[in-house]
């Protein structure tokens, strides 16, 4: 009560006791911060999440793919130097192969290891994805940061194949809901 009263009476009770920002966000329920008359465009991407997300997710996965093939092929790419995108690759697939639902609510409850092999799963994707991240930046320090023209091009293709594909995984996973059955 007393942070609430120092903040100006901006924060109110919620129902279960917890704290929380009056102030609406650009997504919440009667929403007119967005400079729309009738916050129709909102309502349109709410309920369009899960597909906006998973177009967007692929273009940038594509995009990552095809700056990579590009600079292979114009460029002097070394066979070993696109091993973090596979890397990147299959960090995606072990990210987005578990639900939001078995993570949060522990649902997932065969097998030997249970809600915490599901948790387990999910970091270990994550650590390869930001392990590939992180190679694609010594990489492209390393062997292409001292070229020039084409060279250059393709160590900047190498980082951001990576960073989309990361970036891609990302947003397959948390931009979409379990909402709706199709998650």
């Amino acid at each position: 009560k007393d942070a609430a009263e120092s903040l100006g009476g901006k924060v109110k009770k919620d129902t279960n006791a917890i704290a929380t920002m009056s102030g609406r966000g650009c997504f919440d329920e009667e929403c007119c911060n967005c400079n729309c008359e009738d916050c129709s465009c909102v309502q349109s991407i709410k309920s369009n999440r899960n597909p906006i997300s998973s177009v967007l997710s692929g273009l940038l996965f594509s995009v990552g793919w095809w700056l990579m093939i590009d600079a292979a092929v114009v460029g002097h790419v070394d066979n070993r130097h696109q091993i973090p995108g596979v890397f990147s690759t299959i960090g995606l697939f072990m990210i987005n192969s578990v639900s939001t639902g078995a993570i949060e609510s522990g649902m997932y409850t065969d097998g030997k290891l249970g809600p915490m092999g599901v948790r387990v799963w999910l970091v270990f994707g994550l650590m390869i994805s930001f392990g590939a991240m992180i190679a694609a930046t010594w990489i492209f320090a390393e062997q292409y940061g001292d070229k020039d023209g084409i060279h250059l091009y393709s160590g900047v293709a190498l980082f951001l194949q990576n960073l989309l594909i990361f970036g891609s995984s990302l947003l397959f996973k948390f931009g979409r809901t379990d909402e709706g059955g199709w998650a």
